[in-house]
């Protein structure tokens, strides 16, 4: 009975289901609208779709899910450092100092070099004096000159000279006359070289002035014109052979009785001499 009951609550809502269709097809045509019958026909299909309340049969209870293992993650794998193909720097490469001793300077080749050049300029000076020593000498005139190797001068002494007078007496001019090239030759080879030739005098006074240029070789009115030109006259005996610009490092001056000789009083005679002086590279220095 109650199965019957069933069969006949399903006929009559597919009775109903049907009727609701005819209505919708009917509203469609006298609509003349396609969406409008399609819409009350998407109603009727879910209003058709809920079974009444007399008809539901209970859902069966779920079933029951089985629980999934947890999901593990797996442990990250280390990574392996990655061998570089970039080439290994280049070690510099490092020489050994040389030592001092095997690697002079240029400072030191320097100071070297100027000292070799001194050296051989003071042998020229001395080769000079000692050539002037013994021409004098030959010559019987040794008494007429004074020579200092360690100095580098030449001291024309008061008996080289005409007495009260700037003329060279001739056994000195022609002593002198036979070391020209030697002196000549020393100017030439030391370019900063200079022969300062210095006259000096006594401090007697001058009782009258001099002008007889042909008796005396000068004019003079006191001790500094007469050591000055003194002076002069020996510096002509030392540049017969030079060039002129050579000549022009032959300097003259006349100091008169200004510097008497150590240990001498300005009086005595023997202040009166004319000194050469050779020197190498700057004033003052031999």
């Amino acid at each position: 009975m109650k199965q019957a009951d069933n069969e006949w609550v399903v006929a009559t809502g597919l009775m109903a289901a049907l009727a609701g269709v005819l209505v919708v097809l009917l509203a469609v045509h006298r609509a003349g609208g396609t969406e409008a019958a399609q819409a009350t026909l998407a109603q009727q299909r879910t209003a058709q779709s809920v079974p009444p309340a007399s008809a539901t049969v209970p859902a069966a209870a779920p079933l029951p899910t089985p629980a999934s293992p947890p999901a593990t993650t797996p442990a990250p794998t280390p990574l392996q450092p990655t061998p570089s193909t970039a080439p290994a720097p280049a070690q510099p490469t490092t020489t050994p100092p040389a030592s001092r001793a095997d690697t002079p300077t240029a400072a030191q080749d320097q100071r070297e070099q100027d000292q070799r050049g001194q050296d051989q300029r003071e042998q020229g000076v001395t080769g000079v004096l000692r050539q002037v020593q013994n021409v004098f000498a030959q010559q019987g005139a040794s008494r007429l000159v004074a020579i200092d190797t360690e100095a580098g001068t030449i001291t024309l002494k008061e008996g080289a000279f005409r007495r009260g007078s700037a003329c060279v007496e001739p056994e000195a001019r022609a002593a002198f006359a036979q070391v020209e090239q030697r002196i000549a030759d020393y100017l030439k080879q030391n370019p900063a070289g200079r022969i300062y030739v210095e006259g000096h005098t006594d401090d007697k006074p001058v009782k009258a002035p001099v002008t007889d240029v042909r008796a005396y070789c000068t004019v003079y009115d006191d001790n500094i014109t007469l050591s000055a030109a003194r002076a002069r006259e020996a510096r002509l005996l030392l540049i017969g052979r030079s060039a002129p610009e050579a000549a022009r490092r032959v300097i003259v001056a006349g100091y008169g009785d200004s510097q008497p000789l150590p240990g001498l009083a300005a009086s005595d005679e023997r202040n009166r001499r004319v000194e050469v002086r050779f020197v190498n590279g700057g004033a003052g220095k031999n």
